[in-house]
């Protein structure tokens, strides 16, 4: 068995064990969260019902306690005593309005109370006020009767009418203000309110699914005053079911009763266990199927595209992934391309700079060759031009002895240190060289140097622009046959760039001539093969300076325009002097 189908085995294997792996976790993990969730139902609903009883029960106990605040508020209100204990009739009428008010401001600020009636103590009902139709006064006129003698403040009671209407009954006696000790004999009367039967009732039946849960409010006497599954009967101690039990209102005997449906429960838990064994099987299933598919669209032709990436490198002519693949693996196999394809562009770039380097450097050595060539001993050549000087100007010829001067100071700064100059020393060195030129065409063409403020403080390579004005001068105005030649040297800062443009007179230039010159300085390849077939300074090789030194960043360009042919050179503006 080859080493490739061995890999390529194992890999499925490996696969077959992970999807096993992944299916008996699964069903394992369904039976264990099933018996879990058996265990931990009956647990959750009674812990539930704890919590719901408890919420309900807080629930009526603020209720009762914000309808006893009301009844003390009635029992110690000066205008309801003063009301009770008038015996003048026309007094007694107008404490009326007191106590209405009264009652208005205590049923505003408490929505459950339905009707506040005042009895004096011997029972007689002397005020009534009702935000509502109530019309059996006289029934609770009978029920005051009956309990007023037990004295117990802010006592509930659940009341049945005659007429079947159920209502919850707050009742409190009212004893003086300037009684020191609560006495029967001190009591002056008895407020009742009647509260509002949906306000009670509604805590209940807004609570809890009756399907599990039955919750019960009973009274003392055990009658169901609310239920969130209707008002039947309470049965207890039935087989299937549990039961909790809380008082509230402590003292009183309303009692919250909870009922929990366990047959509910379970078959609850039977849909769900059903439920949970078909999604295990769904999920078999599927990882089946995920198996199948991840074998078929990935581990197949990862093998492939593994075995073409290996024939990448031993196939030179093999550049791409060429394989054709699913939708899965197309982006990796992009990118991958992508990766070839860049690394081949790197690696070609990586060539181009090393031959460049290469070519820069022969032109450097060609450069010093050339340069060897034209010295004799630059001391020696300096210190005889100097002398020459001297001679001329013992002998009054100081044309002469200028042109000698000016000779010893252009060599002198062609053979000093250092690659950088300033913009203003290159000038003057282009001045000097200017002056010998005038001497030697006699007079024949004029020059004009400007450049713009700043430009003079740069820094430019030393004697860049010699070899252009040159050009201009022995290939353009050396063949000007009339008077009026003109040479112009202007130098400015475009953005980050400087500038020099170098124009001249001398004539038209043959369109043949030009538009080949204009093309070899534009084509590399042609660059360099002019570069090398004439072995001399010239706009040439001023061209391959710059564009080895800048790349694409500085070079020079020819223009001719109405018998004014126009050479332009730009590379980057250095701010900074870097002269060695």
């Amino acid at each position: 068995m080859r080493m490739g189908d061995a890999m390529r085995l194992s890999f499925k294997k490996s696969i077959v064990l992970i999807i096993l792996a992944a299916i008996l976790i699964q069903v394992g993990s369904q039976f264990i969260y099933i018996r879990k969730i058996a265990e931990n139902s009956a647990q959750r609903l009674l812990a539930y019902t704890n919590t719901t009883v408890k919420q309900i029960e807080n629930n009526l106990d603020s209720a009762f306690k914000s309808i006893a605040y009301t009844t003390t508020y009635f029992s110690i209100n000066s205008a309801v005593q003063r009301f009770l204990t008038e015996e003048e009739q026309l007094e007694k009428y107008k404490l009326l309005t007191f106590v209405n008010d009264t009652c208005q401001a205590a049923m505003a600020m408490n929505s459950q109370i339905q009707t506040a009636l005042l009895f004096d103590k011997e029972g007689n009902c002397e005020f009534s006020y009702s935000s509502s139709e109530m019309k059996f006064h006289e029934e609770l006129q009978k029920v005051e009767r009956e309990c007023y003698r037990e004295a117990v403040n802010n006592r509930f009671i659940f009341y049945q009418g005659e007429d079947g209407r159920e209502i919850l009954l707050c009742i409190t006696p009212i004893y003086s203000n300037k009684a020191a000790i609560f006495t029967e004999s001190q009591r002056i009367g008895t407020v009742m309110l009647v509260i509002r039967p949906d306000s009670i009732m509604k805590v209940l039946e807004e609570t809890g699914n009756a399907q599990e849960v039955e919750f019960y409010l009973l009274d003392p006497e055990g009658s169901i005053m609310a239920a969130n599954s209707g008002k039947e009967a309470l049965e207890r101690d039935l087989p299937g079911y549990t039961y909790l039990e809380r008082e509230i209102w402590g003292g009183q005997g309303f009692r919250i009763v909870g009922k929990i449906n366990n047959h509910q429960v379970v078959r609850e838990y039977d849909l769900f266990r059903s439920q949970m064994l078909l999604s295990c099987a769904v999920m078999v299933g599927m990882l089946l199927l995920i198996g199948w598919l991840f074998n078929h669209t990935i581990a197949h032709p990862i093998d492939r595209l593994i075995g073409e990436v290996a024939e990448l490198g031993t196939n030179r002519r093999k550049k791409q992934i060429t394989g054709k693949y699913h939708f899965q693996l197309t982006p990796l196999v992009d990118k991958m391309n992508e990766m070839l394809k860049n690394n081949a562009q790197m690696s070609r770039r990586i060539f181009d700079t090393q031959k460049r380097l290469y070519e820069a450097e022969l032109l450097k050595n060609e450069s010093e060759i050339y340069a060897l060539r034209s010295q004799i001993n630059p001391h020696f050549l300096y210190n005889t031009l100097q002398c020459m000087g001297g001679i001329a100007l013992m002998n009054e010829q100081p044309v002469v002895a200028e042109m000698a001067s000016n000779m010893a100071e252009i060599f002198r700064y062609s053979i000093k240190e250092g690659d950088k100059v300033t913009v203003a020393e290159e000038k003057d060195f282009l001045k000097k060289y200017l002056d010998i030129c005038d001497v030697r065409f006699n007079g024949r063409f004029r020059w004009e140097m400007e450049m713009e403020e700043g430009v003079e403080d740069l820094c430019i390579d030393k004697m860049i622009l010699q070899p252009l004005v040159e050009n201009a001068v022995y290939h353009g105005l050396e063949k000007r046959t009339q008077p009026g030649g003109m040479l112009w040297i202007k130098g400015k800062r475009e953005g980050k760039s400087l500038v020099f443009s170098i124009v001249d007179n001398g004539g038209q230039l043959n369109p043949e001539r030009l538009a080949r010159l204009q093309e070899t300085l534009e084509n590399r390849e042609l660059l360099e093969q002019e570069r090398r077939a004439r072995k001399r300074i010239g706009l040439v090789n001023i061209q391959s300076r710059l564009k080895l030194m800048y790349a694409g960043e500085g070079g020079l360009t020819m223009e001719e325009s109405a018998g004014n042919v126009t050479v332009t050179v730009r590379f980057p503006a250095k701010e900074t002097d870097t002269r060695q």
